[in-house]
């Protein structure tokens, strides 16, 4: 329940879709590398300090 309630904290102060947080905030703890395209994760991954890698080169935004 933690986690839900981060999420949706996190969510309303970034403009974020708690979607994104909810992936992140269970294993915040046990990563410092996100594999990702998904643009909104550049924010996530400054305000947390985790290393946010595109392998793609080409971001999204849904």
């Amino acid at each position: 329940l933690g986690h839900i309630e981060e999420a949706i904290k996190e969510s309303i102060e970034s403009g974020i879709h708690v979607w994104d947080y909810l992936c992140f905030i269970p294993v915040k703890d046990y990563i410092d590398t996100v594999f990702t395209c998904d643009k909104h994760f550049i924010t996530i991954g400054k305000k947390y300090k985790v290393k946010i890698l595109n392998p793609l080169d080409t971001w999204i935004t849904l």
